[in-house]
């Protein structure tokens, strides 16, 4: 009779990982390996703003490196997104192990990219004259600031900026052929808009408007809700344009023909058509631009903090107007 003793463990070292990526066709990580054998692996992949990783399972198994390519090429992946992600085995004995973190950000790699940086806004632009350039900064950082001070928050961590030359391009990159103008990844810090060369006009505007909504998500943070569609673009027109005579006239002309929406159309989503589109923006800073000369830039931004403590909308609205959200869009319909 012999005594058996505990059976050792097995063993795996890993090396260190690393990723590729090329846009627009896949992500690639690679963990290097020795020791024990592996008997299945997967590779975890975590995003900003999601709840938990993507667990992806590998389908082949290399006797001293795991590798796993993360398919790109059907968009649905932005530009400058942050990924995170490290290896999970399990060996023959059964046991789990996990690998070291892999870090790496998802870059717009079909353009040399040109880079201006000013005390907060990191601007890109792939064909921009250099005076162009500093003027776009310079937007983007009054843009900025300006928000920051309505909502009451401070804005000193970095955000990047990119700036396509033409709306194709744009839509390209961000692989989204309905998107107009400027699209905000508050949970990573990034704007996009499709700015012409020279066009200052556009430029002065939706550079600012971008920014504005980081300033908004920062002040208003919370994993529970997210505020009203109309309210965060109303202000970030409001902050950028004012209420214009162009909006202005949207407005009234609506009203005359009867095609007015309710600002409670305009809670989640924006319609996409042109035709219909203006109009959701012109109505959004027209309700906003009544809530200031009614209640005052301290109430509204007090409506937008109450956001981060995970309130409904009735009670953000009620902290800092005194009044609902169907009352004050009743009043705003009259």
């Amino acid at each position: 009779l012999y005594a058996v003793g505990p059976v050792a463990a097995q063993s795996i070292v890993f090396g260190t990982p690393s990723a590729t990526s090329k846009f627009g066709v896949a992500i690639v990580f690679t963990q290097p390996y020795s020791g024990a054998t592996v008997k299945s692996a997967s590779v975890l992949v975590q995003q900003p703003g999601d709840v938990g990783p993507a667990v992806l399972p590998l389908t082949t198994i290399g006797p001293t490196k795991l590798v796993y390519s993360m398919d790109t090429s059907g968009g649905g992946l932005y530009p400058n997104t942050p990924i995170t992600a490290h290896f999970e085995v399990v060996l023959t004995d059964g046991s789990v192990e996990e690998g070291p973190e892999i870090d790496i950000t998802y870059a717009d790699d079909r353009y040399t990219w040109h880079v201006k940086t000013g005390k907060v806004v990191r601007l890109h632009y792939i064909d921009a004259s250099d005076s162009f350039a500093s003027q776009m900064l310079a937007w983007g950082e009054a843009g900025l600031q300006k928000a920051a001070t309505f909502f009451g928050v401070d804005e000193s961590k970095p955000v990047d900026f990119f700036v396509y030359p033409s709306e194709a391009v744009f839509q390209q990159g961000l692989s989204q052929a309905g998107a107009i103008g400027g699209v905000t990844l508050s949970s990573f810090r990034t704007c996009f808009a499709a700015v012409a060369p020279g066009d200052s006009v556009y430029g002065r505007s939706v550079i600012p408007h971008e920014l504005t909504h980081v300033a908004f998500a920062d002040a208003s943070d919370s994993p529970y809700h997210n505020p009203p569609r109309w309210f965060n673009e109303g202000l970030a027109v409001y902050l950028s344009d004012g209420f214009d005579a162009g909006d202005r006239q949207l407005v009234q002309q609506a009203v005359k023909n009867g095609t007015i929406k309710s600002l409670l159309a305009y809670t989640d989503y924006f319609p996409l058509d042109a035709s219909r589109i203006y109009l959701a923006y012109a109505e959004s800073v027209s309700a906003i631009d009544l809530m200031i000369r009614k209640y005052g830039q301290p109430a509204v931004a007090k409506v937008v903090r109450a956001y981060a403590k995970g309130v409904t909308d009735d009670e953000a609205f009620t902290a800092g107007l005194g009044v609902d959200v169907a009352t004050f869009t009743s009043a705003w319909l009259v």
